[in-house]
């Protein structure tokens, strides 16, 4: 049964904005979507929310000291799964289908990203590494608050992501931050554009209007 879509107030702030005011749900709720400056409005409210809470975070955080690597990758982990969930329009990750329609569990939902629907990510990731970062990175972080297995975050190594020593990941998280941040320009250059995938912009409403109490968009 689909969940009951919250009731938000209009005035209700969802993301600072990028000149130093404010949007509000209103601000997504009064968006026609019949121009392109309608969707240049849409995406630069989705950039301003992405950026003031994960983004912003993450450089704030590296920029005071280089014993910050758990913290930033706790962040790079939710922000992750937050486009995971706009390219797939979904509510929250328990939410993801496989193709023939059955439940998709949480490391198949975050593995697929990595390996096939993000636009930079996935030129990185095969399906092995994708699961160890789940697993080692991602779960250990946000459920034991430390890596799992032999895994490791470390500073930098050049321009690698990570490295592979059989069942571990070392991630070097300077090279993290930076693809990531590749991958939302991409994503949100993709949605100015409407030159990708025809589900893109519809998820992208969807998982929007969900955060803003909206109906769902019906595609």
């Amino acid at each position: 049964m689909p969940r009951e879509r919250r009731s938000l107030n209009p005035n209700l702030i969802t993301a600072p904005s990028s000149d130093g005011g404010k949007w509000a749900v209103q601000n997504w709720q009064n968006i026609a979507f019949a121009t392109q400056e309608d969707w240049d409005k849409a995406v630069c409210i989705f950039e301003d929310r992405i950026n003031f809470r994960y983004m912003n975070v993450s450089r704030e955080i590296d920029s005071n000291g280089k014993f910050s690597g758990f913290s930033v990758m706790a962040l790079s982990c939710m922000l992750i799964e937050t486009l995971a969930q706009f390219y797939d329009g979904l509510e929250n990750s328990n939410d993801a289908r496989f193709p023939c329609g059955h439940p998709m569990n949480n490391s198949d939902f975050f593995s697929q990203f990595l390996t096939s629907k993000s636009f930079v990510l996935s030129r990185y990731f095969n399906d092995q590494q994708a699961r160890i970062f789940y697993q080692d990175i991602r779960c250990g972080l946000l459920h034991a608050c430390e890596t799992g297995g032999k895994s490791k975050i470390k500073l930098r190594d050049g321009e690698n992501l990570f490295r592979q020593t059989g069942g571990a990941l070392t991630v070097y998280r300077k090279q993290f931050v930076k693809v990531l941040a590749d991958e939302l320009n991409t994503y949100c250059s993709h949605l100015r554009a409407n030159d990708s995938r025809e589900e893109l912009r519809p998820n992208f409403r969807n998982k929007m209007n969900y955060i803003c109490g909206l109906p769902e968009f019906e595609q």
